[in-house]
């Protein structure tokens, strides 16, 4: 696994690099339909366009927060990214949605994105200035490698009635005690 860190993305210098990734992601037949979907079938025109969507950190409301992180390697390589709203940011009871954990297809099966979320996740304060009480994501119900990801944190799948997506869910406590057993395994 390449060494790299998780920085809050820098729009203009990254978005071109990560714009290189929807050829390679169409392509490949485990993420075409995937890929496709989080397109939203032909409304967004590629990676580079949800990360302008989504850009930066920015203030939704008095208590919400948006963060997009790009997982950089020293030489400057961008390996993934993530883009996640914090709720509820000043109570007692802050919540995180992560919406979007991608990896660049060359790093795809080298743990890039169990990397960039135990990074995350073990330095929550540091990135995202709070320690959330839940965290959830919701996940295309063909997405195999995102549901075995978020399952390796401890993460409930349950289905989300009448939709294509899985709700994968986790309680900060829960996730606390995952890690630290992670942890004393390694």
């Amino acid at each position: 696994m390449t060494n790299f860190k998780l920085l809050p993305i820098d729009i203009e210098n990254d978005k071109p690099q990560i714009a290189e990734w929807d050829s390679a992601f169409a392509l490949d037949k485990n993420y075409s339909s995937i890929f496709e979907f989080i397109l939203e079938n032909g409304q967004i025109r590629g990676l580079a366009e949800i990360i302008e969507t989504n850009y930066e950190h920015f203030p939704i409301g008095k208590t919400e927060r948006k963060f997009t992180f790009v997982a950089k390697s020293d030489e400057g390589e961008i390996l993934g990214f993530m883009i996640m709203s914090a709720f509820d940011v000043g109570t007692s009871k802050p919540e995180l949605f992560i919406q979007y954990v991608v990896v660049n297809p060359l790093y795809h099966h080298q743990n890039v994105g169990t990397n960039m979320l135990e990074e995350l996740f073990s330095n929550f304060k540091k990135h995202i200035g709070v320690k959330p009480k839940n965290i959830f994501a919701y996940i295309h119900k063909n997405n195999i490698p995102s549901k075995h990801l978020f399952k390796h944190f401890g993460f409930e799948l349950g289905d989300v009635p009448r939709s294509e997506f899985s709700c994968a869910t986790v309680s900060g406590k829960d996730l606390k005690q995952n890690l630290e057993a992670q942890n004393q395994r390694i």
